[in-house]
């Protein structure tokens, strides 16, 4: 679970390092924020496959 939130804070940071550096192409901003989505959907679907777990 830390190793997911650490990754998705380096996305992110390195999103922001490229923006703000100038290196600000719309292709790759695209991809950086699709990538940081598909990260976050995976850990929600972790924690409700755990809880539903838990649960069940």
């Amino acid at each position: 679970m830390i190793l997911l939130s650490n990754l998705i804070s380096l996305a992110a940071g390195l999103c922001l390092f490229r923006l703000n550096y100038g290196f600000c192409d719309f292709y790759y901003w695209v991809s950086c924020k699709y990538l940081i989505l598909g990260l976050a959907l995976c850990v929600n679907s972790m924690f409700v496959l755990r809880s539903s777990y838990f649960l069940g």
